[in-house]
C-alpha cells in the first residue's frame, strides 16, 4: 500500500442551464486533458474588419474556460455539443483584458479582433466572469513576482556585504 497522498484531480464545472447529459457529453468532448473552470450557454460575436465597430454573431454554443493540461494554458474555447466540435477558442494571452459593459455580456480582444459573448444566463455570465478575472489576477501576480525577484540582487552590494575573515 502507498503512504502517497491521493492527488487531487479537478473537477469539470458544469453549466446550470445544460442537463447533466448534455454536461457529461461536453466533458467528453473537452477530454481527459483539459478542465473546464467555468461553463456557460452563449451566442459569439466578433468586431471583423473592415469596420471593427459591428458585432456579428458567429457561433452558439456551450463557452468552456479551459486549463489545457497538454498546451499548459488557458482558453476561452465554444463547443457544439450536438456535432461534438470546437467552433471557436481564444488562448489567455499576456495582457488580456476581460470587460463585462453588461451583466450578460462580456468583451475581450482576440488575435484579430473584439469578441463578445452573449450569456443566456446571468448566474453562468456572473460565474464565467468570476473565473477569467480570477486567472487574470493570478497571472499578475505572478508577473510581479518575477519582476521582484528579478530586481532583487542576489547578493547584497559591497558596503552590506561582512567582512570576509582571513587569516
Amino acid at each position: 500500500m502507498s503512504n502517497a497522498p491521493p492527488t487531487r484531480k479537478r473537477q469539470n464545472v458544469p453549466s446550470l442551464v445544460l442537463t447533466n447529459a448534455e454536461n457529461e457529453q461536453l466533458f467528453n468532448i473537452i477530454g481527459n486533458h483539459c478542465v473546464a473552470q467555468a461553463t456557460a450557454v452563449v451566442q459569439v460575436f466578433l468586431a471583423e474588419t473592415p469596420s471593427r465597430n459591428k458585432w456579428n454573431k458567429r457561433y452558439c454554443g456551450v463557452a468552456t474556460f479551459i486549463r489545457d493540461n497538454q498546451n499548459k494554458s488557458f482558453y476561452i474555447r465554444v463547443y457544439d455539443i450536438k456535432s461534438q466540435k470546437l467552433l471557436w477558442e481564444q488562448e489567455m494571452y499576456n495582457q488580456f483584458k476581460y470587460k463585462v459593459p453588461r451583466p450578460y455580456f462580456h468583451t475581450f480582444e482576440t488575435d484579430n479582433c473584439p469578441a463578445g459573448l452573449n450569456f443566456a444566463n446571468e448566474s453562468e455570465a456572473n460565474q464565467f466572469k468570476g473565473v477569467v478575472e480570477d486567472r487574470i489576477q493570478i497571472k499578475l501576480r505572478k508577473k510581479e513576482a518575477r519582476k521582484r525577484s528579478v530586481s532583487s540582487p542576489s547578493h547584497p552590494p559591497l558596503g552590506d556585504r561582512p567582512p570576509s575573515s582571513s587569516k
